[in-house]
């Protein structure tokens, strides 16, 4: 008995671990976007990663993830997005309804985004993590079982960014891990163009993070 607990043991570790070391695996490029997998240990669900050089600044769009009110325009899913009590500019909480296809079940998560400033690199890092929101679900909707993220924002020059969006999102309940995996790879290019475009308006020229 002990030694099949061992060997059971070592299987799983092997598994995960095997997971852990897998390489991001390109899935589709369009429009300069680059969009990759990878898999997640423990979850059917994988997270993409979708990365691209535009001309927009680094601080514009970090100003753009900031507006709320925009982000059912750039994010695919979201239908309505609010930020919570106690949000400052380097850090904020975002409750976000999802309008799903039929028959899924509508979700909703709550996203803490918490800002890094690597000025010796030019970078803004946006770490995103699922924390409990059950108190803002609404008949219709449920939460999402977990999730988590980060932007990379990197200025290469005036009006001109590095830009990587990494999500990893498991709807739990009755979601399709198949079918949400082949779809999300061009929801993040679509996002990721979407954001590009929406930060290159003029009401996010003078945003900056300090």
């Amino acid at each position: 008995m002990a030694k099949t607990v061992i060997i059971s043991f070592f299987l799983f570790f092997m598994a995960n671990f095997s997971i852990a070391q897998e390489e991001w695996k390109l899935e589709m490029e369009e429009r300069n976007i680059k969009v990759y997998s990878k898999s997640v240990a423990g979850s059917n669900f994988k997270k993409f990663r979708a990365t691209t050089i535009a001309n927009v600044g680094h601080n514009a769009v970090a100003g753009q993830l900031q507006d709320v009110n925009s982000h059912p325009d750039v994010f695919g899913s979201v239908e309505k997005a609010e930020l919570k009590e106690g949000s400052t500019k380097m850090r904020y909480k975002i409750f976000s309804k999802l309008d799903l296809p039929w028959p899924l079940t509508n979700r909703c998560m709550l996203l803490d985004n918490l800002i890094a400033l690597e000025n010796d690199t030019n970078k803004i890092i946006i770490n995103i993590g699922c924390i409990d929101g059950s108190q803002y679900v609404s008949d219709g909707y449920m939460e999402v079982a977990d999730c988590s993220g980060q932007w990379i924002l990197e200025s290469l020059a005036e009006n001109k960014s590095k830009l990587e969006y990494e999500f990893f999102l498991d709807l739990g309940g009755n979601a399709p891990a198949g079918l949400v995996n082949r779809i999300f790879p061009n929801e993040h290019m679509k996002t990721l163009d979407a954001v590009i475009r929406r930060a290159s308006h003029p009401e996010y020229a003078n945003f900056v993070l300090e």
